[in-house]
């Protein structure tokens, strides 16, 4: 995609975490017009402190500057515009979903001309409603989770968006083969694009992690990213009493209800760090785990960070769903306590013996590379769109 565009992007807030989306539009944006609308989320709003600590944050962002005060550059190195429309987070009732498509639409015209024939790029299914309705050249639904399966979410309302989405787009681009599977049984023009990873970052970190991560014992097992319910809470509990002389740690904001692995004294929740600094905390870890439960939702997801750990070279124990057995041998994988207990006593043994080998592996799997895929199927979405006359559906 070589003429400068304009792409209109629907995902979580822009700098809040680094999504796969961000990463692909931190390579798009210096070379073509990123508008980046902030939406709520997925899930229907608790009294959980995350979630009041969320919608406190989204309350001082629309005070500061909500969907008619424009768009502005958060960060002059990645020219990205953001917009912060007003908008409810009840949208499993028909009225109000509605309500939030108009304000959505509104701040998007208020900000893109319609003569720019943006591209409308969504990952989540809240934006059913905008597609078709902001003059845009072509529609393509970003597929990153099963949202129907998210703990806290309503499955029926996300069910029936996720059907008006794909009813409308020209194109969906999933991220897990699982996700490709289902979503071509209900769509005629469904890509595969698997998720990248930052590898020089990861492969040398510079910098030192936090003095909180540094002062952990040894031997130390992290984690990093979001800590919620897709942890195998019971059954990594077992892993941890069997363990007592390991340090485990989760470093990442959380969702996680307060429970059983709080009260283990060798489990430490720690809070998030800057993006520039999880190279650094990785480092630090003598093992990486992902211990996920088996369910719908985890076995059609492609972990983000199992690309950071392997790239850093450290040695990875992981629960054995799909994206992750991809990289067996590379990856150590473990199902039940026994399994567990033993493979992360040979990855602890093993250390960084098979750092250059578990780097390797994927090396090949740039954020760079992926950002110029993605624009390719983008230029696909927009022929199918002109083929079609319109929206491609």
């Amino acid at each position: 995609m070589s003429a400068r565009r304009t792409f209109v992007v629907f995902a979580d807030d822009w700098g809040r975490h680094p999504s796969s989306c961000q990463h692909l539009f931190r390579r798009i944006a210096p070379h073509h017009r990123v508008v980046w609308v902030n939406t709520i989320g997925t899930r229907t709003p608790t009294l959980r402190p995350a979630d009041l600590a969320r919608a406190a944050g989204k309350l001082r962002e629309w005070a500061l500057g909500g969907s008619d005060a424009g768009a502005a550059a958060s960060d002059p190195a990645v020219p990205v515009e953001v917009l912060r429309p007003v908008m409810t987070p009840f949208d499993r009732w028909h009225p109000l979903r509605r309500l939030n498509a108009t304000l959505l639409i509104r701040a998007i015209r208020a900000t893109v001309s319609p003569a720019e024939r943006p591209i409308l790029v969504t990952t989540i299914p809240n934006a059913a409603g905008v597609v078709g309705r902001i003059e845009e050249a072509a529609s393509v639904y970003y597929c990153v989770d099963e949202f129907s399966e998210w703990p806290g979410a309503d499955r029926s309302v996300m069910l029936e968006m996720e059907a008006e989405l794909l009813s409308r787009v020209d194109l969906v681009v999933a991220t897990a083969d699982a996700l490709f599977e289902s979503k071509s049984a209900r769509h005629p023009r469904v890509r595969l694009l698997e998720h990248g990873v930052d590898w020089e970052r990861f492969r040398s970190p510079a910098g030192q992690p936090p003095a909180a991560v540094a002062a952990l014992p040894r031997p130390r097992i992290g984690s990093v990213g979001l800590v919620d319910e897709r942890i195998d809470v019971a059954r990594f509990a077992a892993v941890v009493d069997a363990m007592p002389e390991a340090t485990f740690t989760f470093v990442g904001p959380r969702q996680l209800p307060p429970g059983e692995l709080d009260r283990k004294s060798n489990v430490h929740f720690l809070p998030a760090v800057p993006y520039e600094d999880v190279p650094a905390v990785v480092a630090s870890f003598d093992v990486a785990v992902l211990p996920y439960v088996e369910s719908t939702l985890t076995e059609r997801i492609n972990p983000l960070k199992l690309r950071e750990f392997l790239a850093s070279g450290i040695p990875v124990v992981a629960t054995p769903l799909p994206e992750v057995r991809k990289f067996v041998p590379h990856v150590r994988t473990a199902r039940n306590v026994d399994d567990w207990v033993r493979e992360l006593r040979a990855a602890l043994a093993e250390g960084r013996a098979g750092a250059r080998e578990r780097s390797a592996s994927v090396r090949e799997h740039g954020w760079d590379r992926r950002a110029d895929e993605f624009l390719r199927l983008c230029r696909e979405a927009e022929a199918a769109a002109v083929a079609s006359g319109g929206v491609a559906r």
